[in-house]
Protein backbone atom coordinates (compact mmCIF):
# COMPACT_ATOMS: atom_id res chain seq x y z
CA UNK A 1 0.00 0.00 0.00
CA UNK A 2 2.67 2.28 0.94
CA UNK A 3 4.73 1.42 -2.01
CA UNK A 4 1.43 1.93 -4.20
CA UNK A 5 0.90 5.64 -2.51
CA UNK A 6 4.81 6.60 -2.68
CA UNK A 7 4.78 5.83 -6.68
CA UNK A 8 1.52 8.19 -6.55
CA UNK A 9 2.98 10.94 -5.06
CA UNK A 10 6.31 10.84 -6.85
CA UNK A 11 4.09 11.08 -10.18
CA UNK A 12 2.24 13.82 -8.34
CA UNK A 13 5.92 15.92 -7.71
CA UNK A 14 6.80 15.43 -11.46
CA UNK A 15 3.73 16.25 -12.84
CA UNK A 16 3.64 19.53 -10.67
CA UNK A 17 7.27 20.47 -11.80
CA UNK A 18 6.69 19.94 -15.60
CA UNK A 19 5.16 23.37 -16.22
CA UNK A 20 7.86 25.22 -14.69
CA UNK A 21 10.79 23.47 -15.77
CA UNK A 22 13.35 24.58 -18.14
CA UNK A 23 15.22 22.07 -19.17
CA UNK A 24 18.21 22.81 -21.11
CA UNK A 25 17.77 21.29 -24.19
CA UNK A 26 14.03 22.04 -25.24
CA UNK A 27 12.29 18.76 -26.59
CA UNK A 28 10.05 19.18 -29.01
CA UNK A 29 6.82 20.80 -28.59
CA UNK A 30 5.24 16.94 -29.72
CA UNK A 31 7.61 15.09 -27.48
CA UNK A 32 7.01 17.20 -24.76
CA UNK A 33 2.97 16.66 -25.18
CA UNK A 34 3.48 12.93 -24.95
CA UNK A 35 5.88 13.27 -22.21
CA UNK A 36 3.00 15.06 -19.81
CA UNK A 37 0.12 13.00 -21.22
CA UNK A 38 2.38 9.64 -20.56
CA UNK A 39 2.90 11.23 -17.01
CA UNK A 40 -0.90 12.49 -16.50
CA UNK A 41 -2.03 9.18 -17.63
CA UNK A 42 0.49 7.02 -14.84
CA UNK A 43 -0.63 9.44 -12.36
CA UNK A 44 -4.42 8.90 -12.51
CA UNK A 45 -4.01 5.18 -13.32
CA UNK A 46 -1.98 5.60 -10.17
CA UNK A 47 -4.68 7.31 -8.25
CA UNK A 48 -7.62 4.67 -10.02
CA UNK A 49 -5.08 1.98 -8.12
CA UNK A 50 -4.82 3.39 -4.99
CA UNK A 51 -8.94 3.77 -5.10
CA UNK A 52 -9.55 0.17 -5.47
CA UNK A 53 -6.89 -1.03 -2.69
CA UNK A 54 -8.68 1.30 -0.60
CA UNK A 55 -12.15 0.17 -1.42
CA UNK A 56 -10.97 -3.49 -1.25
CA UNK A 57 -10.13 -3.09 2.24
CA UNK A 58 -13.92 -3.31 2.78
CA UNK A 59 -13.45 -6.92 2.47
CA UNK A 60 -11.15 -6.68 5.88
CA UNK A 61 -13.70 -5.11 7.68
CA UNK A 62 -16.27 -7.30 6.54
CA UNK A 63 -13.52 -10.32 7.98
CA UNK A 64 -12.78 -8.08 10.89
CA UNK A 65 -16.32 -7.97 11.86
CA UNK A 66 -16.55 -11.65 11.71
CA UNK A 67 -13.64 -12.25 14.13
CA UNK A 68 -15.09 -10.07 16.44
CA UNK A 69 -18.52 -11.58 16.11
CA UNK A 70 -16.66 -14.89 17.09
CA UNK A 71 -14.44 -13.84 19.97
CA UNK A 72 -17.61 -12.16 21.61
CA UNK A 73 -19.55 -14.81 21.54
CA UNK A 74 -16.51 -16.92 22.54
CA UNK A 75 -16.20 -14.45 25.29
CA UNK A 76 -20.21 -15.19 26.36
CA UNK A 77 -19.42 -18.81 26.71
CA UNK A 78 -16.71 -18.03 29.45
CA UNK A 79 -19.66 -17.16 32.07
CA UNK A 80 -20.51 -20.85 31.02
CA UNK A 81 -17.43 -22.44 31.25
CA UNK A 82 -16.81 -20.65 34.77
CA UNK A 83 -20.22 -21.95 35.69
CA UNK A 84 -19.40 -25.44 35.07
CA UNK A 85 -16.39 -25.03 37.10
CA UNK A 86 -17.92 -24.24 39.94
CA UNK A 87 -20.55 -27.69 39.69
CA UNK A 88 -16.93 -29.42 39.11
CA UNK A 89 -15.84 -27.96 42.35
CA UNK A 90 -18.93 -28.28 44.19
CA UNK A 91 -19.15 -31.79 43.11
CA UNK A 92 -15.71 -32.95 43.87
CA UNK A 93 -16.07 -31.19 47.55
CA UNK A 94 -19.52 -33.38 47.42
CA UNK A 95 -17.67 -36.55 47.35
CA UNK A 96 -14.85 -35.46 49.28
CA UNK A 97 -17.34 -35.38 51.89
CA UNK A 98 -18.88 -38.53 51.09
CA UNK A 99 -15.31 -40.25 51.47
CA UNK A 100 -15.15 -38.89 54.96
CA UNK A 101 -18.24 -39.93 56.03
CA UNK A 102 -17.90 -43.46 54.52
CA UNK A 103 -15.03 -43.41 56.43
CA UNK A 104 -16.69 -42.47 59.64
CA UNK A 105 -19.21 -45.15 59.02
CA UNK A 106 -16.39 -47.55 58.66
CA UNK A 107 -14.71 -46.52 61.81
CA UNK A 108 -18.17 -46.84 63.92
CA UNK A 109 -18.55 -50.21 61.67
CA UNK A 110 -15.03 -51.65 62.91
CA UNK A 111 -15.96 -50.57 66.59
CA UNK A 112 -19.74 -52.30 66.20
CA UNK A 113 -17.24 -55.44 65.49
CA UNK A 114 -15.20 -54.89 68.20
CA UNK A 115 -17.98 -54.44 70.44
CA UNK A 116 -19.60 -57.23 69.34
CA UNK A 117 -16.97 -59.57 69.58
CA UNK A 118 -16.52 -58.40 73.57
CA UNK A 119 -20.12 -58.91 73.98
CA UNK A 120 -19.67 -62.51 72.35
CA UNK A 121 -16.59 -63.05 74.59
CA UNK A 122 -18.43 -61.43 78.02
CA UNK A 123 -21.34 -64.13 77.35
CA UNK A 124 -18.87 -66.93 76.77
CA UNK A 125 -17.26 -65.48 80.09
CA UNK A 126 -20.77 -65.81 82.32
CA UNK A 127 -21.66 -69.28 80.18
CA UNK A 128 -18.46 -70.39 81.39
CA UNK A 129 -19.10 -68.91 85.25
CA UNK A 130 -23.08 -70.78 85.09
CA UNK A 131 -21.48 -74.03 83.94
CA UNK A 132 -19.01 -73.65 86.87
CA UNK A 133 -21.97 -73.15 89.26
CA UNK A 134 -24.01 -75.70 87.77
CA UNK A 135 -21.10 -77.67 88.74
CA UNK A 136 -20.49 -76.80 92.14
CA UNK A 137 -24.66 -77.04 92.35
CA UNK A 138 -24.53 -80.31 91.33
CA UNK A 139 -21.65 -80.89 93.64
CA UNK A 140 -24.02 -79.47 96.93
CA UNK A 141 -26.75 -81.50 95.96
CA UNK A 142 -24.60 -84.65 95.84
CA UNK A 143 -23.13 -83.70 99.41
CA UNK A 144 -26.76 -83.02 100.52
CA UNK A 145 -27.95 -86.30 99.60
CA UNK A 146 -24.86 -87.82 101.65
CA UNK A 147 -25.44 -85.76 104.23
CA UNK A 148 -29.16 -86.86 105.02
CA UNK A 149 -28.51 -90.32 104.13
CA UNK A 150 -25.62 -90.53 106.82
CA UNK A 151 -28.27 -88.32 108.93
CA UNK A 152 -30.56 -91.55 108.82
CA UNK A 153 -28.11 -93.69 110.54
CA UNK A 154 -28.03 -91.86 113.39
CA UNK A 155 -31.26 -92.21 113.76
CA UNK A 156 -33.43 -89.37 116.05
CA UNK A 157 -30.21 -87.54 116.45
CA UNK A 158 -29.84 -86.75 112.73
CA UNK A 159 -33.19 -85.32 112.41
CA UNK A 160 -32.22 -81.50 112.28
CA UNK A 161 -29.19 -82.29 110.21
CA UNK A 162 -31.72 -84.25 107.74
CA UNK A 163 -33.54 -81.23 107.91
CA UNK A 164 -30.87 -78.90 106.83
CA UNK A 165 -29.84 -81.18 104.02
CA UNK A 166 -33.27 -81.30 102.16
CA UNK A 167 -33.35 -77.46 102.39
CA UNK A 168 -29.90 -77.36 100.65
CA UNK A 169 -30.91 -79.87 98.17
CA UNK A 170 -33.90 -77.39 97.18
CA UNK A 171 -31.94 -74.43 97.26
CA UNK A 172 -29.63 -76.52 94.70
CA UNK A 173 -32.21 -77.78 92.50
CA UNK A 174 -33.04 -73.44 92.79
CA UNK A 175 -29.72 -72.46 91.52
CA UNK A 176 -29.73 -75.72 88.64
CA UNK A 177 -33.00 -73.79 87.63
CA UNK A 178 -31.68 -70.47 87.63
CA UNK A 179 -28.38 -71.16 85.99
CA UNK A 180 -30.39 -73.34 83.15
CA UNK A 181 -32.38 -70.35 82.49
CA UNK A 182 -29.61 -67.99 82.72
CA UNK A 183 -27.91 -70.05 80.04
CA UNK A 184 -30.98 -69.78 77.96
CA UNK A 185 -31.13 -66.31 77.97
CA UNK A 186 -27.49 -65.96 77.31
CA UNK A 187 -27.57 -68.43 74.37
CA UNK A 188 -30.35 -66.32 72.51
CA UNK A 189 -28.56 -63.11 73.52
CA UNK A 190 -25.07 -64.53 71.61
CA UNK A 191 -27.52 -65.75 68.64
CA UNK A 192 -28.54 -62.43 68.31
CA UNK A 193 -24.90 -60.74 69.31
CA UNK A 194 -23.77 -63.23 66.72
CA UNK A 195 -26.45 -62.23 63.92
CA UNK A 196 -25.46 -58.73 64.71
CA UNK A 197 -21.44 -59.48 63.95
CA UNK A 198 -22.25 -61.52 60.62
CA UNK A 199 -24.97 -58.27 59.38
CA UNK A 200 -22.27 -55.41 60.77
CA UNK A 201 -19.37 -57.54 58.90
CA UNK A 202 -21.67 -57.84 56.04
CA UNK A 203 -22.14 -54.06 56.32
CA UNK A 204 -18.33 -53.34 56.88
CA UNK A 205 -17.70 -54.98 53.36
CA UNK A 206 -20.61 -53.32 51.99
CA UNK A 207 -19.46 -49.92 53.16
CA UNK A 208 -15.92 -50.47 52.09
CA UNK A 209 -16.87 -51.34 48.72
CA UNK A 210 -18.90 -47.90 48.18
CA UNK A 211 -16.12 -46.13 49.37
CA UNK A 212 -14.01 -47.98 47.00
CA UNK A 213 -15.87 -46.75 44.38
CA UNK A 214 -16.73 -43.62 45.76
CA UNK A 215 -12.64 -42.97 45.55
CA UNK A 216 -12.78 -44.28 42.51
CA UNK A 217 -15.46 -41.89 41.48
CA UNK A 218 -13.39 -38.40 42.69
CA UNK A 219 -10.55 -39.90 40.58
CA UNK A 220 -12.20 -39.84 37.39
CA UNK A 221 -14.37 -36.22 38.76
CA UNK A 222 -10.56 -34.97 39.22
CA UNK A 223 -9.80 -36.11 35.57
CA UNK A 224 -12.76 -34.80 34.25
CA UNK A 225 -11.80 -31.12 36.07
CA UNK A 226 -8.54 -31.43 34.48
CA UNK A 227 -9.66 -32.17 31.41
CA UNK A 228 -11.91 -29.24 31.78
CA UNK A 229 -9.55 -27.23 32.70
CA UNK A 230 -7.54 -27.45 29.62
CA UNK A 231 -10.32 -27.12 27.48
CA UNK A 232 -11.35 -23.99 29.45
CA UNK A 233 -7.92 -22.59 29.16
CA UNK A 234 -7.96 -23.43 25.38
CA UNK A 235 -11.55 -21.50 24.72
CA UNK A 236 -9.98 -18.06 26.54
CA UNK A 237 -7.15 -18.53 25.00
CA UNK A 238 -8.74 -18.63 21.51
CA UNK A 239 -10.75 -15.83 23.01
CA UNK A 240 -7.90 -13.45 23.21
CA UNK A 241 -6.36 -14.80 20.32
CA UNK A 242 -9.63 -13.77 18.32
CA UNK A 243 -9.56 -10.55 20.02
CA UNK A 244 -6.03 -9.94 19.24
CA UNK A 245 -6.42 -10.81 15.48
CA UNK A 246 -9.52 -8.80 15.37
CA UNK A 247 -7.53 -5.45 16.42
CA UNK A 248 -4.59 -6.45 13.66
CA UNK A 249 -7.34 -6.04 10.92
CA UNK A 250 -8.78 -2.28 12.95
CA UNK A 251 -4.72 -0.92 12.71
CA UNK A 252 -5.08 -2.06 8.75
CA UNK A 253 -8.70 -0.19 8.93
CA UNK A 254 -7.62 2.75 10.76
CA UNK A 255 -4.05 3.02 8.04
CA UNK A 256 -6.43 2.41 5.11
CA UNK A 257 -8.52 5.72 6.31
CA UNK A 258 -5.47 7.80 6.74
CA UNK A 259 -4.48 6.61 3.08
CA UNK A 260 -8.03 7.78 1.84
CA UNK A 261 -8.15 11.15 3.17
CA UNK A 262 -4.56 11.48 1.73
CA UNK A 263 -5.54 10.09 -1.58
CA UNK A 264 -8.69 12.23 -1.05
CA UNK A 265 -6.99 16.00 0.13
CA UNK A 266 -8.88 15.47 3.06
CA UNK A 267 -8.60 18.55 5.38
CA UNK A 268 -9.98 16.91 8.53
CA UNK A 269 -6.73 15.89 10.78
CA UNK A 270 -8.79 14.55 13.95
CA UNK A 271 -7.62 10.81 14.48
CA UNK A 272 -8.05 8.93 17.84
CA UNK A 273 -4.66 8.48 19.47
CA UNK A 274 -3.20 5.03 20.80
CA UNK A 275 -5.27 4.82 24.17
CA UNK A 276 -9.04 5.15 22.29
CA UNK A 277 -8.78 2.62 19.67
CA UNK A 278 -10.31 -1.58 21.12
CA UNK A 279 -6.12 -2.61 21.36
CA UNK A 280 -5.89 0.76 23.47
CA UNK A 281 -8.71 0.26 25.50
CA UNK A 282 -7.93 -3.28 25.98
CA UNK A 283 -4.06 -2.46 27.02
CA UNK A 284 -4.84 0.09 29.48
CA UNK A 285 -8.59 -0.48 31.04
CA UNK A 286 -9.50 -3.82 29.92
CA UNK A 287 -8.22 -7.65 29.97
CA UNK A 288 -5.31 -7.15 28.57
CA UNK A 289 -4.07 -5.87 31.92
CA UNK A 290 -4.07 -9.66 32.68
CA UNK A 291 -1.20 -9.62 30.65
CA UNK A 292 1.34 -7.06 32.37
CA UNK A 293 3.90 -9.61 33.48
CA UNK A 294 4.72 -10.61 29.87
CA UNK A 295 7.53 -8.96 28.43
CA UNK A 296 5.57 -8.77 24.86
CA UNK A 297 2.60 -7.32 26.62
CA UNK A 298 5.25 -4.04 27.45
CA UNK A 299 6.59 -3.81 24.26
CA UNK A 300 4.00 -3.20 22.56
CA UNK A 301 3.07 0.33 23.88
CA UNK A 302 5.54 2.29 22.10
CA UNK A 303 4.83 1.29 18.44
CA UNK A 304 1.00 1.01 19.26
CA UNK A 305 1.64 4.67 20.18
CA UNK A 306 3.68 5.56 16.65
CA UNK A 307 1.07 4.29 14.55
CA UNK A 308 -1.27 6.78 15.86
CA UNK A 309 1.25 9.29 16.03
CA UNK A 310 2.49 8.86 12.52
CA UNK A 311 -1.00 8.94 10.76
CA UNK A 312 -1.39 11.92 12.65
CA UNK A 313 1.61 13.44 11.56
CA UNK A 314 1.05 12.46 7.95
CA UNK A 315 -1.74 14.59 7.54
CA UNK A 316 -0.56 17.15 9.46
CA UNK A 317 2.13 17.80 6.71
CA UNK A 318 -0.39 16.67 3.94
CA UNK A 319 -2.03 20.17 5.22
CA UNK A 320 1.61 21.84 5.01
CA UNK A 321 2.24 20.70 1.92
CA UNK A 322 5.39 18.76 2.66
CA UNK A 323 5.31 15.51 0.85
CA UNK A 324 8.65 14.86 1.90
CA UNK A 325 7.72 15.06 5.85
CA UNK A 326 4.52 12.99 4.81
CA UNK A 327 6.15 9.89 3.56
CA UNK A 328 9.05 10.22 6.30
CA UNK A 329 5.37 9.92 8.83
CA UNK A 330 4.35 7.06 6.65
CA UNK A 331 7.24 5.20 6.58
CA UNK A 332 7.12 5.32 10.62
CA UNK A 333 3.40 4.18 10.75
CA UNK A 334 3.98 1.49 8.70
CA UNK A 335 7.55 -0.03 10.68
CA UNK A 336 5.33 0.68 13.76
CA UNK A 337 2.35 -1.23 12.60
CA UNK A 338 4.62 -4.08 11.81
CA UNK A 339 6.09 -4.24 15.23
CA UNK A 340 2.66 -3.71 16.84
CA UNK A 341 1.49 -6.85 14.76
CA UNK A 342 5.27 -9.08 15.71
CA UNK A 343 4.34 -7.93 19.33
CA UNK A 344 0.89 -9.19 19.49
CA UNK A 345 1.89 -12.54 18.02
CA UNK A 346 4.66 -12.48 20.70
CA UNK A 347 2.34 -12.40 23.23
CA UNK A 348 0.32 -14.66 21.85
CA UNK A 349 3.08 -17.44 22.13
CA UNK A 350 3.71 -16.03 25.23
CA UNK A 351 0.29 -16.88 26.62
CA UNK A 352 0.06 -20.00 24.87
CA UNK A 353 -2.14 -22.67 26.74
Amino acid sequence: MLNIMKKWFFLQKKQSAIPGEVPAVFPEPATRAVMADSDEQQCVHGEILCRHLLEGMAVIEIIRNSLLDSGTRLAGEQGTLDEIALHNSETRRYMQELCSVLDDISEHADKGLDYTQKLISVLGQINQNINNIERLTNQTNLLAVNSAIEASHVGSRGAGFSVIAREIKQLSGEIQNEAINITAFTGKIKSHANSIYTDAEDNQKLVSCIRNIAVQTDERLQSMITISSRMEAIIRFVAVQQFLNTVKLDHVIWKGDIYRRLLDGNADLSVNDHTQCRLGKWYYADEGQRFTGHDAYRKLERPHRLVHLSGRLALEARAKGSLHDEELHLSAMEDASREVIENIDDLLVSISY
